[in-house]
């Protein structure tokens, strides 16, 4: 009786489709749906009454912790075109061939000069492309840059690895390096920004700056 009233307050409102409409088109599946069931029905299913319970963890990411085996990135893959702020600008970035194209030729160029490259093992710090040497591990974003978009896209690539490096246990913080990688820098006051912050900027044709 209970999961019958709480399916019929869903269905008045609580319950969302796992689909958007746009114009009467039927786009693909949203995220969010997953998160909107009324708690006494999660509670009936193990794994999801498992995912409720969970407490937000906010402990801090220990270095050890951030990356693992790198991920080839398929650049093969193409994705529609979206409306502005109609989907997270970093996840349709991440899922363009630019970036996936400079994702790769990154981690080719690090295997090059006997640097294992690394995906991220948690997804607290979720970065395109991690490396470490000696004692100095380097977490990058990278961003596919146009003239148009470049401030929008650096914006947001700084904002994500500042956002990682408060992440990172505090006692390692001196061994963590934030980088943005950028298609190109059209605006080269960007530089002086990211220096400012203590990030490294480095252009997609520049990588051999990441080995001084």
């Amino acid at each position: 009786m209970r999961i019958k009233e709480d399916m019929q307050t869903a269905i008045r409102g609580s319950l969302y489709f796992p689909f958007s409409f746009s114009k009467n088109k039927l786009h693909g599946a949203v995220q969010g749906y997953l998160v909107k069931f009324p708690k006494s029905i999660a509670d009936e299913f193990e794994q999801l009454r498992d995912l409720v319970s969970k407490d937000i963890d906010n402990s801090p990411v220990f270095v050890e912790q951030l990356g693992t085996s790198y991920r080839q990135a398929d650049e093969s893959v193409a994705i529609t075109r979206h409306k502005p702020f109609e989907h997270d600008p970093d996840v349709i970035d991440r899922g363009s061939k630019a970036h996936r194209r400079i994702q790769n030729s990154l981690a080719n160029f690090l295997l090059e000069n006997g640097i294992t490259p690394e995906s991220p093992s948690n997804s607290k710090i979720n970065f395109d492309i991690g490396w470490q040497v000696n004692e100095t591990y380097f977490i990058a974003e990278i961003k596919s840059i146009t003239a148009k978009n470049e401030e929008k896209q650096l914006r947001l690539g700084l904002g994500q690895v500042l956002r990682y490096m408060s992440l990172v246990d505090k006692q390692n913080i001196s061994k963590v390096v934030p980088v943005v990688i950028a298609e190109k820098v059209f605006d080269v006051s960007w530089y002086k920004t990211c220096e400012s912050q203590n990030v490294r900027l480095v252009a997609s044709d520049d990588f051999k700056d990441l080995l001084s």
